[in-house]
């Protein structure tokens, strides 16, 4: 019996289906739309995957860093070494299972790339976190969990085969949080449920007029090249991806970063690195043709904005 049977219910027979649960129902009466719900649950197991391998590396490397380049008695900190640098304690070594012994370093410096708000995310999908960005396949695979947390009997999307464990821990983990749900992560999933149906209905290749969840996201860069203020051999010359983050960003005042990273990079999981280089070249180009503002992200925020 699949491990959800066994858990039908849990939520409690009385407790009523939530409007996400009844608006993904309908979404998976769509031509191929389980298939496809399916397909993207496990594109996210996947990218939680890679998650957890650039975790584990960002830990190692980071102590072995801190290993060479601290000292014991703190001598190392009489000066910052530059900018971004932060100063700790002490960092402890990534530990295995089946270790007892906790070992860590002595204080010192650690550069930007090693500092904790650099950490790569490693936890759950629900309830939601400021610290990770939701992928299309991340919207997927929230939504199916609560779905089939709600659901009872038939018609659960089930996205994973029975025989793999791992990855039916990975989803049941998520259902068990589905109760731990609050209002800010009800407005994350409504954001989920606009951004699988415009790419359900782009899939279908048509978008029904009047669809105002579809429209929310059709891409920007569907805007004419004449209504923007920048032009000629240079901006034809500017590398695509700052290109079309100004193009996108063209008359907002800020957005949401997951609201255009299909539009800009032309994908969904986009790195820190990847955000900051679009954003320096968008400003140099801005800077080069005395443009009076400029693009930031906002720090601790998956936000970009003019300033």
């Amino acid at each position: 019996m699949p491990l959800d049977e066994e858990l039908d219910g849990f939520l409690g027979d009385e407790t009523p289906l939530s409007r996400h649960t009844r608006y993904v129902a309908e979404l998976l009466r769509r031509p191929g739309a389980p298939e496809r719900w399916r397909d993207q649950c496990r594109q996210s197991f996947r990218e939680r995957n890679q998650r957890c391998e650039q975790h584990k590396v960002w830990e190692r490397e980071r102590w072995q860093y801190a290993s060479k380049n601290f000292s014991e008695d703190g001598s190392s900190a009489a000066v910052r070494p530059g900018e971004g640098w932060s100063w700790h304690p002490r960092v402890e070594r990534p530990v295995l299972p089946r270790q007892r012994k906790l070992k860590a370093t002595g204080a010192g410096w650690l550069p930007p790339e090693f500092d904790s708000s650099h950490e790569p995310f490693n936890g759950s999908l629900l309830p939601f976190s400021s610290g990770h960005t939701p992928s299309l396949a991340d919207c997927y695979l929230v939504l199916a969990v609560v779905h089939d947390a709600e659901r009872r009997g038939p018609g659960k999307i089930r996205p994973f085969p029975v025989d793999d464990i791992a990855a039916g821990c990975f989803f049941h983990a998520h259902m068990c949080n589905v109760e731990k749900l609050n209002e800010s992560d009800q407005l994350a999933l409504d954001d989920c449920l606009v951004r699988v149906e415009a790419n359900l209905i782009a899939l279908e290749g048509s978008r029904p007029s009047g669809n105002i969840e579809a429209t929310a996201v059709a891409p920007s860069a569907a805007r004419q090249p004449a209504e923007l203020p920048w032009g000629g051999p240079d901006w034809d010359e500017l590398a695509p991806i700052p290109r079309r983050l100004l193009r996108h960003m063209h008359e907002r005042e800020s957005d949401q970063i997951a609201n255009f990273t299909d539009i800009v990079w032309e994908k969904d999981n986009v790195s820190e690195g990847a955000i900051h280089t679009a954003i320096s070249r968008a400003n140099s180009f801005l800077r080069k043709h005395g443009y009076p503002k400029f693009l930031i992200k906002v720090r601790g925020e998956k936000i970009i904005r003019w300033q």
